[in-house]
């Protein structure tokens, strides 16, 4: 008698799609208070693709030299809420739709409108300002990028993180104007008792802007600290 082999079903895994995802819309007071640039968002999603949590991670950035502490309160409530929205096709494995947890960056304000502005113009489409912003070019980078440094201080070790022998890396996002010169920044990772420093000294640095077609354009980049405890 014949044996025939054993037939195995074979199952589709995939990962998380994102089916659609909402602008974050600044209010004025935010836009007032010139909050800007990228945040990421960790998002849990459940087997129907719905998004059950959202939790701001890092950024957004904000003038160096002040310090809007409602509107960056405002507007961590805002993100929050407005990613409920966003729906997904659901993680897949086994074959069956299973819950999940991603990190999603996203960009804001100016920056957001001057990349639908590239996409408008390369696609022949209307500026509408309301839409699409100034006429104002970013390069953006997770890195230094093409902005070439110029003097990149050190930050002091802070106090209280010396006391209780704090250390590790931060990440500081920051935006420089066409002349070089960093006029916005914000926290990615680090330890809180190492972050303030860390902004405040990435605020001080100072860059070569890169050039498009002979014109200086603005740069959105990402520092990096290290701080060893003294032993």
């Amino acid at each position: 008698m014949f044996v025939g082999l054993p037939v195995f079903s074979q199952t589709q895994d995939s990962d998380v799609k994102i089916m659609s995802i909402p602008d974050i819309v600044l209010t004025p007071e935010m836009e007032q208070a010139r909050i800007d640039g990228r945040i990421t968002v960790s998002l849990s999603i459940d087997e129907k693709g719905t998004v059950t949590s959202a939790e701001l991670t890092s950024g957004p950035l904000w003038p160096c030299g002040k310090n809007p502490r409602k509107e960056l309160n405002d507007f961590r409530t805002l993100a929050e809420t407005a990613l409920r929205a966003a729906r997904f096709s659901p993680k897949v494995e086994n074959g069956k739709p299973v819950s999940t947890r991603i990190a999603a960056t996203l960009l804001i304000g100016n920056v957001l409108k001057s990349e639908k502005r590239k996409d408008a113009v390369s696609k022949g489409e209307a500026i509408d300002p309301e839409i699409h912003g100034p006429d104002v070019e970013y390069h953006i980078s997770v890195a230094i990028g093409r902005a070439k440094p110029v003097d990149i201080p050190k930050p002091p070790y802070p106090v209280g993180a010396r006391v209780n022998r704090v250390e590790g890396v931060t990440q500081i996002d920051f935006i420089t104007d066409e002349k070089g010169k960093v006029i916005l920044a914000g926290h990615v990772a680090g330890d809180p008792l190492l972050l303030p420093a860390s902004r405040d000294t990435a605020c001080k640095a100072k860059f070569s802007a890169p050039l498009v077609n002979g014109k200086p354009i603005r740069t959105m980049a990402r520092m990096t600290y290290t701080f060893i405890a003294p032993r």
